[in-house]
């Protein structure tokens, strides 16, 4: 390779350190080696992004992108000014015009989903694929979809963080439709909450409880659902 005269050129490093380029220096050719080959792909007005594969440390910098270009141009990047990520994230655009075309090409039978709260959009991408996004959008989030596993029984979690000021989270499983009551208690057996009380499906929950307005002490929480009852300390 070859430094040209009055052209400008950008490095990228993990540290400190000194660059030296002699003259008439020749480059060591090395094999290239595309860690990104077959990884899933986004093409964005055609400038490609990569994800869902994972880079050697040692090679990360490689697929590194320069500094934004100035108002006016089109760009696209992961945040942090990269062109993959391995769980995907957000994807910031630049843009002038109104739509922009995206083709992707998604391998292993995954599904991942590109979302934009603001503007209500959410697409879903699985296999190859074509489509269009606003091209007044600053920025878009691309997520994995992952299938969630229904618990087959009841389950009452430890509240995290614990020990607590003044918010903690409790986190329960339900397996089937019913009645469901999530109370906590003081020391004294005194009702002092109600975080859920209402009929919910089976799945996963996290309920919030704030302890702000109420003395320091120990206070347990009780899951009553369909003749389950399971009582914890937090």
């Amino acid at each position: 390779t070859e430094l040209e005269p009055g052209q400008g050129y950008w490095v990228r490093s993990a540290g400190e350190g000194d660059i030296t380029i002699s003259a008439g220096m020749r480059a060591n050719r090395r094999e290239y080696i595309n860690h990104l080959e077959d990884a899933s792909t986004l093409v964005v007005n055609g400038q490609t992004l990569y994800f869902g594969m994972d880079v050697p440390d040692d090679k990360k910098l490689s697929y590194s992108l320069p500094p934004k270009p100035p108002p006016g141009a089109f760009d696209v990047r992961f945040s942090g000014d990269w062109k993959y990520s391995i769980d995907g994230g957000e994807i910031q655009l630049m843009s002038t015009v109104p739509t922009l075309p995206v083709s992707y090409n998604v391998i292993d039978g995954e599904e991942w989903i590109l979302t934009h709260s603001d503007k209500g959009i959410e697409l879903p991408l699985n296999g190859f694929g074509l489509l269009e996004i606003p091209g007044d959008i600053s920025s878009i989030v691309l997520t994995r979809r992952v299938e969630e596993i229904l618990p087959g029984a009841f389950n009452l979690k430890q509240n995290y963080p614990n020990p607590f000021n003044p918010v903690t989270e409790i986190k329960y499983e339900i397996p089937a439709e019913g009645l469901v009551s999530l109370k906590v208690f003081n020391i004294l057996g005194e009702e002092v909450a109600v975080l859920v009380n209402e009929r919910q499906s089976q799945g996963n929950y996290t309920a919030t409880f704030s302890a702000g307005i109420l003395p320091s002490g120990v206070y347990v929480y009780t899951l009553e659902s369909g003749g389950y009852t399971s009582v914890k300390k937090c």
